[in-house]
């Protein structure tokens, strides 16, 4: 006996964290020094890892050296920094990439909902 009608359920997707940030000028100078950016850094960020998780929150600000260095800021009520750190290795089994920094917390870009970011 064959079930039809029956779709394969999509898997629920995490929400990301709201917690905004701001690059300080001084960071905002050692981005825009990078040689071979990709685009111009972003200064008005939103942390993209899962709501409540733990630890410092993290957003991308640039891609330079023609897209193989990733500047991400991480930041907390203490302060921020901007920091070269590779992108996650991660994928799944659609080989859709994690597009978070190496080692974050939590779930991977792939298990969290686009939300407006």
């Amino acid at each position: 006996m064959s079930v039809t009608g029956h779709r394969q359920q999509e898997p629920l997707l995490m929400s990301r964290c709201d917690v905004t940030g701001a690059v300080t000028d001084s960071d905002f100078d050692t981005l825009l020094a990078q040689p071979n950016r990709v685009s111009s850094p972003i200064r008005r960020l939103r942390c993209e890892l899962r709501a409540g998780h733990p630890g410092r929150h993290a957003a991308f600000v640039l891609a330079a050296a023609h897209g193989d260095r990733w500047w991400w800021m991480r930041w907390n009520t203490a302060g921020g920094e901007v920091a070269d750190i590779p992108v996650c290795a991660v994928s799944d089994e659609d080989n859709d990439d994690c597009l978070l920094p190496q080692h974050h917390e939590g779930e991977h870009s792939f298990q969290l909902s686009a939300g407006d970011h």
